[in-house]
């Protein structure tokens, strides 16, 4: 209540100014002004398209690096393929799924690019996925294969990072 007023005018009415309207449209016209001086949500997008490039760029380069390594130590880079040698070196020293991190990458630098959550979410599900699908039964075949070799190597290298 103001002093400038008596007591009985907030019976007829709270206020003669329409102040939620008022508040509503200046707060939209400041945030307005606000973007168009200091563009926070384009230094912010932009910085993710950046990140989002590095992102891909080393996703791709680490699959095909993968592959490549793979290549090199005559085995098979096919998921559904018997592996034949077990491969330790290249991408494989520092984890023992490099494509499908690469992937991963790929995935959530596609969402960086865009400025969408909904890819980061989607790269969740792909290594939940992956892991399920993929990775337990390529390890229970490397193990089989390998032996003493993929136990070893499991110990030292960690399966993401």
């Amino acid at each position: 209540m103001s002093s400038e007023q008596p007591a009985s005018a907030y019976l007829e009415r709270p206020s003669r100014f329409p102040w939620p309207s008022a508040i509503f449209v200046g707060c939209l016209a400041f945030g307005w002004a606000l973007t168009a001086l200091l563009p926070i949500n384009q230094g912010i997008v932009e910085l993710l398209r950046i990140k989002g490039s590095i992102c891909l760029a080393a996703g791709l380069a680490l699959s095909i690096w993968a592959s490549a390594t793979l290549a090199r130590g005559r085995t098979t880079s096919l998921p559904h393929a018997p592996a034949s040698h077990l491969v330790t070196n290249g991408p494989f020293r520092f984890t023992r799924n490099p494509t499908y991190l690469g992937q991963t990458l790929i995935i959530a630098g596609f969402g960086a690019l865009q400025a969408s959550p909904w890819y980061l979410a989607a790269s969740v599900v792909y290594l939940m996925l992956i892991t399920r699908f993929a990775i337990l039964p390529e390890e229970a075949h490397l193990g089989l294969r390998f032996g003493e070799q993929w136990a070893a190597y499991r110990t030292q290298v960690r399966r993401w990072l």
